[in-house]
């Protein structure tokens, strides 16, 4: 028995849902941000979102470099969402984070990096 791999002929519309999954996220929290100052913490959800939505639409175009970034930023809230208390302000910074599904998705990544362009 074999582990077979996801290849890129059978990833394209859950590519693009998980895109529509970002976006959503993002409209979402930019939407529960409004009637804040703009000063305040909650900005950090929609810009957390719209990076994470931006990154995975450039992924969805199959680049290596797409890859290498989203797999990066990944990396950099993950670092937020285990040492918080290195910075006061993000201590309510977990909550951002989609921690396992962002995890999950950089392991897709992984796998199916040699076929990227």
């Amino acid at each position: 028995m074999s582990l077979k791999l996801p290849n890129i002929q059978t990833l394209p519309f859950l590519f693009k849902a998980i895109a529509i999954f970002h976006l959503l996220l993002f409209c979402y929290s930019l939407y529960s941000a409004f009637g804040f100052p703009l000063n305040s913490f909650i900005w950090l959800f929609p810009l957390n979102y719209a990076l994470y939505s931006a990154i995975w639409i450039w992924v969805s175009y199959f680049k290596k470099k797409a890859a290498i970034a989203y797999i990066v930023y990944t990396c950099l809230n993950l670092i937020f969402w285990i040492k918080p208390n290195q910075v006061a302000s993000f201590n309510d910074y977990r909550s951002i984070t989609l921690f396992p599904i962002d995890c999950i998705l950089v392991f897709l990544l992984l796998f199916i990096y040699k076929q990227l362009k």
